[in-house]
């Protein structure tokens, strides 16, 4: 199974997957990670040299500048596109700002995976973090979702909850880490096949949906 990742800024949950001790099978499926911003993205360019992966930057800043938002998101999704079919992609990987569309969306139905750090269907798009913060929310997380139309309205698949104050000063990778283990829960449910994407959602074979959690837990 191959996959491929689409990024925006310095990706840094791509650097952390791809630094992690469990990469090392996730490197040799991986062919390339495809980003549309090059002034923050020197650490990950970086690893992608030294792991082999190839680096593909799409000037989305530069490129058909006439263009209103939503064409320029359009052409940026066929870039995508035209990659996925080429080096033969099975599932991509979304860490980009941009909203993606058009052909891309039908082809890759059910197979693009994006992660939003929110716990959905709450404090959808940009500066999610710091909205749930400003409305001191009791507890945060992050959610990975299969890609539609919408603006992060698509089917759940996983989600990580913690406690707000984990967010200490203005720490915004305590919050966001954990979507390293989501990325490698994922990737082990995909390869196994346990992953089923029905009408009203999706399950995972042999998943626990019935636990409860307290926060905070009290200790004896």
């Amino acid at each position: 199974m191959k996959i491929a990742f689409y990024i925006s800024g310095k990706a840094s949950r791509l650097c952390e997957i791809l630094l992690d001790s469990r990469s090392g099978q996730i490197i040799s499926n991986l062919p390339f990670v495809l980003s549309d911003e090059w002034e923050e993205g020197e650490e990950i360019r970086e690893i992608c040299k030294r792991t082999g992966i190839k680096y593909i930057f799409y000037d989305y800043k530069n490129q058909y500048t006439e263009c209103e938002r939503k064409e320029r998101n359009r052409k940026l999704s066929d870039e995508i596109l035209l990659q996925l079919k080429e080096y033969e992609i099975d599932y991509l990987f979304v860490f980009g700002h941009h909203l993606l569309s058009g052909e891309l969306l039908d082809i890759y139905k059910d197979h693009i995976i994006v992660f939003h750090p929110s716990i959905l269907p709450s404090y959808r798009g940009f500066s999610a973090i710091d909205h749930a913060m400003e409305n001191h929310e009791f507890v945060v997380g992050n959610t990975a979702f299969l890609i539609d139309e919408g603006m992060d309205t698509g089917k759940i698949i996983m989600q990580s909850i913690m406690h707000s104050s984990n967010f200490g000063e203005n720490d915004y990778n305590a919050l966001l880490h954990p979507i390293v283990d989501m990325f490698y829960q994922l990737w082990n449910c995909i390869k196994e096949q346990r992953i089923r994407v029905e009408e009203d959602g999706v399950r995972i074979e042999g998943a626990d949906y019935k636990s409860v959690h307290f926060y905070p837990e009290i200790r004896k």
